[in-house]
């Protein structure tokens, strides 16, 4: 058992000295990167130009072209599950993915507008925002979609759910700029009060905390503090547009750019009270990025670019191995369900080893996650150990 414990203790040590480093990854291809996901710190997709898809199962250490059966640019990737994937893209474009990002299907819709970004908010639950009102809802995990009515025709270029029922479409125009629905999909409020805005991305990191990105007369933010009916706008002083932005909790957030010319990262620790322009290995602007885990993240770009923020977590790869028991969902959100022939006592650790509490699992008793901030976790069972994701 000592042997286990300093394994463990030597691999967080060495977790640890890494983080904190943008780093260039080799991508394997020079087209243009538009979209990445991952549905674990080892397993994403990332997606672009001409049917172009990769799939890592190594935190990004390698990259694997998947064959797409599509020539479309693709612009989106996301994944509601370990298993459940939609990719979106021009000309009406959706595939759908059952297994991890191994292989894709296509999805035959009728009209041929851009689909501009996908979003799953389980693996049943998804949405996708589009051009020319093609904006669209599925209940079966991408099997089936169903365009909403937002009652505007203006396209749509982004969007989030914080669950099934509260989300957002945000894209170019006036009061239908910004549209929330509270109920699915069924209603639709317009909360853009600013002015004429061409948004580029939505994020909330709870019911009542979001963001908006625009490059409309120079690169800028919103920020609301109460569901979206007001705004608070930041103004940014960089070179080239900003076009995604995500956070990993409701403190820790990125925003990524830069294009004509230069590659952008932003990152806050505050809410988004203060942004720091971050000094990056490469100059080709990004388009997307993802923030996984503490000092964990991926952006895409021009050029087939893919930098990652820090190491894999290794240390919980290997101790992660052949264990008796599993966790389900993962990522998960409230509440983690422990697979085992028995109860079980477990552990609660910190990707940095800190404990952060115990008790008793399994046989359909769930571990109340509600208080936990988003991010990556070590479960531990008597001396195995399983990494889960809290989103």
């Amino acid at each position: 058992m000592l042997k286990i414990i300093l394994s463990f203790l030597f691999n967080l040590l060495f977790l640890l000295t890494c983080l904190g480093q943008w780093t260039s990854m080799n991508s394997g291809t020079d087209t243009w990167l538009r979209g990445v996901d991952f549905y674990s710190d080892t397993d994403g997709v990332a997606v672009g130009y001409e049917g172009t898809i990769l799939l890592t199962n190594d935190g990004g250490e390698n990259w694997e072209t998947i064959e797409s059966g599509v020539s479309e640019d693709l612009l989106s990737v996301s994944f509601g599950s370990p298993s459940v994937g939609i990719i979106t893209g021009n000309a009406g474009t959706i595939l759908r993915s059952t297994d991890g990002g191994r292989s894709w299907q296509k999805i035959e819709w009728s009209f041929a507008a851009t689909l501009h970004e996908a979003y799953m908010v389980n693996d049943e639950f998804g949405f996708i925002a589009g051009e020319a009102g093609q904006n669209l809802k599925t209940v079966d995990g991408g099997l089936n979609w169903l365009r909403l009515n937002l009652f505007t025709f203006n396209g749509k270029v982004s969007v989030y759910f914080n669950n099934p029922d509260v989300g957002y479409f945000v894209g170019i125009g006036a009061e239908d700029a910004i549209m929330k629905t509270s109920d699915s999909g069924v209603s639709w409020l317009a909360l853009n009060n600013i002015a004429i805005e061409e948004f580029t991305s939505v994020h909330f990191t709870d019911l009542n905390h979001g963001f908006v990105t625009s490059i409309r007369g120079g690169p800028h933010l919103f920020r609301s503090e109460e569901g979206g009916t007001n705004w608070q706008r930041f103004d940014f002083d960089v070179d080239g547009g900003v076009y995604s932005i995500d956070f990993l909790n409701t403190q820790k957030g990125f925003i990524c750019g830069g294009f004509p010319d230069n590659a952008l990262i932003l990152e806050t620790n505050d809410a988004g009270d203060n942004w720091e322009e971050i000094n990056l290995p490469i100059n080709d602007p990004l388009f997307d990025v993802v923030y996984l885990a503490e000092d964990y993240a991926f952006a895409v770009g021009m050029n087939g670019s893919i930098i990652r923020l820090g190491e894999v977590p290794v240390s919980t790869n290997e101790l992660s191995k052949k264990v008796s028991f599993s966790v389900y969902p993962n990522p998960c959100s409230a509440s983690l369900m422990v697979k085992s022939n028995d109860q079980i006592t477990y552990d609660l650790f910190s990707l940095d080893g800190s404990f952060i509490s115990s008790g008793i699992a399994g046989s359909h008793k769930a571990i109340d996650l509600e208080n936990l901030q988003a991010g990556m976790y070590i479960i531990k069972v008597e001396n195995e150990f399983v990494k889960f994701v809290k989103q």
